[in-house]
Formats: C-alpha cells, sequence, structure tokens
C-alpha cells in the first residue's frame, strides 16, 4: 500500500465539498475494465447513478439519505494503486452531474468537484488531457504524493489510449 498523508485535507474550491465518513459508491468490479499503467491501475465502468443506490450506500455508513432525487449516468474512470487496488482518483462523465473525486487516504472520505463543462468543454476529453498534464498533480491533492516518481510517463501514455479507446466505447453504448 501506498504511503499517503492522512492531514490535513486539501483545501475545498467552491464548486466541491469535502465528503466525511462516507466513501462514494463502490465500484462494481464486473463491470469495470482495467489497464495497467505501472504502479497505477486504470479502471473504466459504465455507471449509473440512482436514488436508491446513493440511498443505501449512506445507510451503510450511517448516514441519512439524500435530500433529493438522482438518475444519472455515463462511463467512468477509475485511478487506483496497483499493489493495493486502493481507489485514489475517479472521474463521473455523467449526462446530467459531471464530476471528480479525490479519495482521501483510508478510502472513508472524499473531495466531491462539480465539473464545469462550459468553462473545460465534455468532460471525457478533460479528463484524459489533464492525466496527460497533470497526474502528478492530481495524485498529491489525493494524498498519494509519493507514487508520482515512480511512473514512466512514456508508458503511462500507452496505457492511457487504450483507457481512453475503452471509456469512448463505453461512453456509446452508456
Amino acid at each position: 500500500m501506498v504511503a499517503r498523508r492522512s492531514e490535513p485535507y486539501p483545501p475545498v474550491a467552491e464548486n466541491a465539498f469535502l465528503s466525511k465518513g462516507h466513501p462514494p459508491i463502490a465500484h462494481v468490479e464486473s463491470d469495470t475494465r482495467y489497464v495497467e499503467a505501472g504502479p497505477l491501475l486504470l479502471g473504466v465502468e459504465p455507471r449509473r447513478l440512482t436514488t436508491e443506490l446513493i440511498a443505501a450506500n449512506r445507510r451503510l455508513h450511517g448516514n441519512s439519505p439524500p435530500d433529493r432525487e438522482f438518475d444519472d449516468g455515463g462511463v467512468t474512470i477509475h485511478v487506483f494503486e496497483s499493489a493495493s487496488k486502493e481507489e485514489l482518483l475517479r472521474f463521473d462523465c455523467f449526462q446530467r452531474g459531471p464530476h471528480y473525486h479525490y479519495i482521501l487516504p483510508g478510502g472513508k472520505d472524499h473531495l466531491f468537484v462539480r465539473f464545469d463543462e462550459v468553462a473545460h468543454g465534455p468532460m471525457i476529453d478533460w479528463v484524459f488531457r489533464t492525466l496527460r498534464s497533470r497526474l502528478t498533480t492530481l495524485l498529491s491533492q489525493a494524498g498519494a504524493s509519493t507514487l508520482g516518481p515512480e511512473i514512466d510517463m512514456q508508458s503511462f501514455d500507452k496505457a492511457l489510449d487504450k483507457c481512453e479507446e475503452l471509456a469512448r466505447s463505453a461512453g456509446k453504448a452508456a
């Protein structure tokens, strides 16, 4: 398992909130396609979130149900630490509410960030552009800065090409 910082949590921007005490809804392993990327493992998963799924996840962690209805979906790109399979980053390229997560050390807390398509264009394009250009910064924000020096960016780019191909195919099917 990668050594990750515990506190303080990263700063929270206006388009984000720190969710403490309940992790993001777990990915469905059987629905996820994986691509090895050195010390990282990339995952592509078609997802649909409903009010019922969110309520069940919140109950599981002792929290109250959501205060509004949910029905959204699309393709999700996961970034895991290879050895431990601990999720570090998640990008939910959803139709109505695209967003992403920095999953903080221990996996119970996460920073949820709303994506602004007006400013950044389609989220799926932004995800792959950003993973190519700002990976170490993203990992650092998730408390996994020690992984940065281990990454061979040339190999990572090849893995990301495969991941992008899978994501775009899954997005068409979603």
